[in-house]
């Protein structure tokens, strides 16, 4: 399950992208600037990146579905900043444009199968599977059940509030542009505005809610007598558990794990 330092970072790269975007891009103008080509080029290969790894995750997971981990719902908007900045290129802009909408709609469709097609139900395997006999017989639970966060149902929310929050946003910032037809340049900026307004502050919220539930470095929960389930929390952003996992820590520290 994501972590505030997950809604950390993710608000963190959000804020980045959202500046280069307002500070060097859009309306309608060529960059001209060494540093305008530097933030406009680091922020597509850092879009790329993440968009390689969001797929990746989906691939790996296409067999189980059920374990696939809560991936960002804000993918699709690091190509939204891009296509802004390059929207002078008559080819360029309307293609990432196109990229965009593809990312927007897989968010979407993950965004609906964590809330009713059961992915990501299962956080959490037994280390030694051999027991899980002996635990159905003397837990007051299911094996499904005891492979579940607890606090799932408030990251899905959070996941969901997130992409609704900012998909109101591009709406809104898309009508502004069109009430905006005769001053390109304005209704850029418009969009941008609404956008970040959107994006940054369900972000924000959901840090702090993240943050307010990962207090204790772990959760016991009693299922019966003589039946316990210990999680290690996300207290520490789950920097001090030992994982092995390389793609796991990318999809960290590029801010997918929200």
């Amino acid at each position: 399950m994501p972590t505030w330092l997950d809604y950390t970072i993710s608000f963190i790269i959000t804020l980045v992208e959202l500046a280069i975007a307002y500070q060097f891009g859009g309306g309608g103008s060529r960059p001209e600037t060494t540093w305008a080509i530097l933030g406009i080029s680091f922020t597509i290969l850092f879009a790329l990146t993440r968009m390689t790894l969001f797929l990746i995750t989906i691939q790996e997971y296409s067999d189980s579905r059920e374990r696939l981990p809560l991936l960002s719902p804000l993918v699709w908007s690091d190509w939204v900043v891009i296509a802004s900045a390059l929207s002078f290129h008559q080819i360029i802009g309307p293609a990432v444009s196109l990229v965009a909408a593809v990312m927007y709609f897989l968010c979407l469709w993950l965004a609906v199968g964590y809330n009713s097609l059961s992915y990501g139900t299962f956080q959490y395997q037994f280390v030694e599977p051999q027991f899980t006999e002996r635990i159905q017989q003397v837990c007051q639970i299911g094996i499904d059940d005891l492979q579940i966060d607890p606090n799932r149902g408030l990251f899905v929310g959070l996941h969901t509030f997130i992409f609704v929050a900012a998909s109101i946003g591009l709406v809104i910032g898309l009508f502004l542009i069109w009430s905006q037809k005769e001053n390109r340049h304005q209704r850029t900026r418009i969009l941008k505005c609404a956008i970040a307004l959107c994006l940054l502050i369900p972000t924000f919220v959901a840090l702090i809610a993240s943050a307010s539930v990962s207090r204790k470095a772990y959760v016991l929960q009693s299922f019966g007598d003589f039946c316990y389930r210990s999680i290690v929390s996300g207290k520490s952003g789950y920097v001090d558990v030992d994982l092995d996992d390389v793609k796991y820590h990318l999809r960290k520290w590029f801010g997918l794990n929200v």
